[in-house]
């Protein structure tokens, strides 16, 4: 689904969800996947935030992007970039479900950076008046059975959470090149006054990173915007094996920052089985 707005609920809040399962195979075989997402403006006057799910049986392509706030609107950009993957989705349907397996990393790789250069490119061409300088984060995901593949621009974050958080994206930021360098901390970066200050993005100085990883049993992909995780310290992972539908992950993970967080919350889970 694509920004569908479903409720506003008791706190005022607005909630935006989809999702999506994965294929079923033969009878009797149980589904390979399930994935939902939520996005829930907060204290913001907008959501910045757009996120997109579409499963092609055999595979699955999500995404979120983040418009910066301290740029001009970041909603516009977002949709941009998230109206660009849900139009090369339809173009991915034969490349996820007939490429040979000995092509199918570069393909969803080349695939996944094309959205990303295509996106940039678009919201340069449309970044004119009022427009000017708008951008925004953009990481998008494919899963194909247990293959994830990932790219990422800006500071929007994908986890592969097991027991505990085994991967995770690199932020294009400041801040990380600190963490890099070993001149401060994790938790130190969490309040760091460069914490937003991003390097690379969609629609500024574009910078895109692929990664590729085999997924094993009960494993849980999670697609998240700074809005989430800047409130977090990881803790909240460790319990998600717990919940038996990905959109109870997604939901709860939203709950657990929504009280302290000041920015827009996005988070797709993706639940692999």
């Amino acid at each position: 689904m694509y920004g569908d707005i479903l409720e506003v609920s008791d706190s005022g809040l607005m909630e935006k969800t989809g999702g999506c399962q994965g294929p079923a195979g033969a009878a009797g075989v149980k589904r390979l996947y399930d994935i939902s997402g939520v996005s829930v403006q907060g204290r913001r006057p907008k959501n910045e935030d757009t996120f997109y799910i579409r499963d092609f049986g055999d595979a699955c392509i999500f995404a979120v992007a983040d418009g910066m706030g301290w740029l001009p609107h970041g909603d516009v950009a977002s949709g941009i970039a998230i109206g660009t993957v849900k139009n090369f989705s339809e173009e991915g349907l034969s490349l996820f479900q007939h490429e040979k397996e000995m092509k199918a990393f570069l393909v969803k790789i080349h695939f996944l950076v094309k959205i990303h250069e295509t996106a940039h490119q678009r919201i340069i061409d449309e970044a004119r008046g009022d427009l000017f300088g708008m951008g925004t984060t953009l990481t998008t995901a494919v899963l194909n059975r247990n293959r994830l593949y990932i790219a990422n621009s800006g500071d929007s974050r994908a986890y592969v959470v097991g027991d505990g958080i085994r991967f995770r994206t690199t932020d294009h930021t400041q801040i990380q090149k600190l963490v890099d360098a070993g001149s401060i901390s994790e938790n130190e970066a969490r309040f760091h006054p460069l914490r937003n200050s991003l390097y690379g993005y969609v629609g500024g100085n574009f910078v895109v990173d692929t990664y590729s990883l085999e997924l094993s049993e009960y494993d849980i992909v999670i697609l998240c915007t700074d809005g989430f995780y800047a409130y977090t310290t990881g803790i909240e992972f460790f319990s998600l094996r717990d919940y038996t539908h990905s959109n109870h992950i997604a939901q709860s993970l939203v709950n657990s920052v929504i009280a302290k967080s000041d920015d827009n919350v996005t988070v797709i889970a993706a639940r692999f089985r």
